[in-house]
């Protein structure tokens, strides 16, 4: 746009100031893209461990921490689960109870139960309960 070289008077960086104002005031505005994580930081006595999100089949609240059930193996990670919940891309993961995130490619099938909860039933054969309260989680998991 421009560029200043010493010495220089008050007017001059005034006029560039301005062209860089104007330049800006021109521009396009985007949101920058939000970033997910793409593998967990697991720390526990004697190790570090990575989880890639790709391989999380559900996360489950257990007080101050939460079990990452991935694959084969199950985590226990010292973080809330609200706190994950924003580290992980909402078209993969959906919260289908206050203490239960899933992963949408895990979900093999929904069938309902009394009132208007549902039973969720994963590829690995586990069992999750929709809660009434995350009933729009439904809608969400029929789409995609």
């Amino acid at each position: 746009m421009d560029y200043l070289l010493k010495p220089f008077d008050d007017q001059r960086f005034y006029t560039t100031l301005r062209r860089v104002e104007h330049a800006l005031a021109a521009a396009p505005r985007r949101a920058p893209a939000k970033s997910y994580a793409q593998r967990l930081v697991i720390r526990s006595i004697g190790r570090v461990q990575f989880v890639s999100v790709a391989q999380i089949n559900w996360l489950e609240a257990s007080g101050n921490y939460v079990e990452i059930h991935a694959a084969t193996e199950t985590y226990l990670h010292r973080e809330r689960l609200r706190v994950l919940e924003t580290q992980l891309d909402p078209a993969d993961f959906v919260r289908i109870h206050r203490s239960i995130i899933v992963n949408r490619a895990a979900v093999k099938e929904i069938r309902p139960l009394m009132g208007a909860d549902c039973t969720i039933i994963l590829h690995g054969g586990e069992r999750l309960r929709l809660s009434r309260t995350y009933r729009s989680a439904l809608e969400s998991l029929e789409r995609g």
